[in-house]
């Protein structure tokens, strides 16, 4: 039986779920096993004189014990018998029965059901703790992958109110970072800002390799005019360069905070959808996570922004050039 938040008759201890419990075969008093070793005899004294049997103070959960539900460890949801997962939180149910011990009148709690094994999962930290509108445990199930890293980062951020971290691939390649992680929005803008920063080095690169190969992607004379003033072309590029590094720098240290507000509000916008204030573990996984095509169809979108900008570059200065040199 579930005797959790019941006292020991003996020393007055409130049991939990890893306690081994012995009852009383006459007036069904639970002891500590240790308790009742050491007594050796029920400590219900009062109860054996008057004849009476000893009164829960506390209200149980129903348990699968019962063979009509099965508790969910985590919400507290009645399930049915039988279910592999919660109803409401999709958390994994335990399906074997607890093991009974021979000779011995307490069960064995199972380890599925320890506070220990569940604190363990989220590194030590309570998983029902709010983070701004979202738990350690919907956080955690939203990043999937990596927590070990991503859940001591959001952890810190809320106890010290800081924003800075550091985050090596959003260095090296912000876009396809932000993809990786489904944040669209923050790929779309980096990728915009590292494409228009390269267009100088670029427009640079083809008019000399024009030169030098003897072909001309532009008109002769509009080739001739930028290259005879290159200095303001390397000095544009020194600028965009420095500009390029900025950007990554900035986003390396803040996209971690930025991740974490994208995931809380991604959260709370499902749970206003769903009209739910427990998410499923399904539901959740599948607006987060990791998605590696992402990353792939990020490059092909940033060829296509580079091929628009250089060919919208040269079509602006060809211009800008016409009109300059148009006879008057």
């Amino acid at each position: 039986m579930n005797y959790i938040d019941e006292k020991c008759v003996l020393c007055g201890e409130v049991f939990s779920g890893n306690d081994d419990v012995v009852v009383c075969p006459e007036c069904g008093a639970p002891h500590h096993r240790e308790c009742f070793k050491k007594n050796g005899s029920c400590a219900a004294t009062d109860l054996h004189a008057e004849g009476k049997k000893w009164q829960r103070t506390v209200t149980p959960f129903p348990t699968a014990a019962a063979g009509e539900l099965t508790i969910c460890p985590v919400c507290r949801t009645a399930n049915r018998l039988g279910n592999q997962k919660c109803i409401k939180c999709g958390e994994r149910l335990e399906t074997e029965k607890p093991e009974i011990r021979e000779h011995e009148d307490s069960i064995e709690p199972n380890e599925e059901f320890s506070p220990f094994t569940q604190t363990a999962e989220f590194l030590g930290f309570d998983p029902e703790e709010d983070m701004g509108g979202a738990t350690i445990r919907e956080l955690s199930q939203f990043v999937d992958s990596n927590t070990i890293y991503y859940i001591p980062l959001f952890k810190r951020f809320k106890e010290l109110g800081t924003k800075l971290s550091l985050n090596l691939l959003c260095f090296i390649f912000p876009p396809v970072y932000f993809a990786n992680r489904r944040m669209w929005g923050w790929a779309m803008i980096s990728s915009v800002i590292m494409v228009l920063l390269a267009i100088p080095a670029f427009l640079s690169y083809m008019i000399n390799d024009s030169m030098r190969e003897g072909y001309f992607f532009l008109p002769t004379e509009l080739t001739n005019l930028i290259y005879d003033n290159r200095h303001y072309l390397n000095a544009l590029i020194e600028v965009c360069s420095i500009g390029d590094l900025i950007t990554r720098l900035s986003l390396c240290l803040f996209c971690n905070h930025m991740y974490m507000r994208f995931a809380v509000r991604t959260l709370q916008k499902i749970k206003l959808r769903t009209r739910r204030t427990v998410l499923s573990r399904e539901c959740v996984s599948a607006a987060g996570g990791v998605k590696p095509i992402n990353s792939i169809l990020i490059l092909i979108l940033m060829g296509i922004m580079a091929y628009a900008a250089i060919i919208g570059t040269v079509f602006i200065l060809y211009i800008a050039f016409a009109i300059t040199h148009t006879p008057m």
